[in-house]
């Protein structure tokens, strides 16, 4: 066995629902190489207690990814076998770097844990790594999560769960979970901008939040005209379209199914159109910036059921 131990750091905690029982280990392969996520209940950072939530949340403050291979002598061509160059091989850093990264996309993305960042195959190898052979255990790498600025970044962030899409994970996610990390998931560019607008948000950057949520709706709005071959004025805005121009097109409005949440993305669009000539838009409350991204939600659901 082949094996090395790197430690890397992470930005913040990921948010699980506290479940004692629940699984926490879970094993993938990815190019021959056997690789297990898995945390504990000594990682907890910190609990966090919802009114009529069903369990609490707490945020983990430690992943441990092991990574192992068998060295086996039969998986390198013979002398009298044709030489082919089948590129540069993968080492135990790069496939621990894969699996977590597909891991923070997860969280990112289906989850709505904010301010996630992208692991590089070199920290790891940089991050004090050793070498053994023959070694029945596998390669560990331990992600130690930084401190955060408990003014807006981090965990305090995974505070405002349930809204702005912020979920933790839980049990019943497990067989979901185990897929992302075996696979790379693409994503829509509306969830690419929605991630963004989160981002933002937990930084207190409200200008950039406000033009990312709009851009957002923006889009996905004109992708559903376009997939469906509508032809629409590039000039045309947005609540417009999602008013008698999605009825002529598609025989229902967004404003008439859910007037108040058309109303919600009117005043959006009308603070982006602040915002980005004359600064940020520091009096928008949070609770309105809330309002405003669940009715961005209700959104997204009347598009996918067209």
């Amino acid at each position: 066995m082949c094996t090395n131990v790197v430690w890397s750091d992470l930005d913040v905690p990921l948010l699980v629902e506290d479940r004692r029982s629940a699984k926490r280990a879970f094993k993938v392969e990815y190019d021959a190489y056997d690789v297990e996520v898995a945390w504990d209940d000594k990682d907890v950072h910190e609990h966090i207690r919802k009114k009529n939530a069903r369990r609490p949340c707490y945020g983990i403050s430690k992943l441990k990814i092991s990574v192992g291979r068998p060295l086996r002598m039969d998986q390198y061509p013979k002398d009298e076998e044709p030489k082919t160059n089948p590129g540069p091989r993968l080492d135990h850093a790069d496939v621990a770097a894969i699996i977590m990264n597909r891991l923070i996309r997860y969280f990112r993305f289906t989850l709505g844990n904010p301010l996630r960042r992208v692991v590089r195959a070199q920290d790891l190898r940089s991050s004090n790594p050793e070498w053994t052979i023959e070694n029945p255990n596998p390669s560990t790498v331990y992600a130690e999560l930084r401190d955060f600025d408990p003014l807006a970044q981090g965990f305090a962030g995974l505070r405002y769960a349930p809204a702005f899409g912020i979920k933790p994970f839980t049990p019943e996610q497990a067989h979901e979970f185990k897929r992302a990390l075996q696979a790379n998931a693409d994503y829509e560019l509306y969830e690419e901008l929605m991630v963004d607008a989160r981002d933002a948000l937990m930084q207190g950057n409200l200008r950039r939040a406000v033009i990312e949520m709009a851009t957002a709706c923006e889009v996905l709005t004109k992708e559903l005209f376009a997939k469906k071959k509508v032809k629409f004025r590039s000039k045309t805005s947005t609540v417009v379209l999602l008013d008698a121009d999605a009825e002529k097109a598609f025989g229902a409005s967004f404003k008439q199914d859910n007037l108040k949440d058309w109303q919600n993305i009117k005043y959006l669009f009308r603070c982006r159109g602040d915002a980005a000539p004359q600064g940020n838009p520091q009096n928008v409350a949070i609770a309105t910036l809330q309002a405003w991204w669940d009715s961005l939600e209700t959104l997204i659901t009347w598009v996918q059921i067209r």
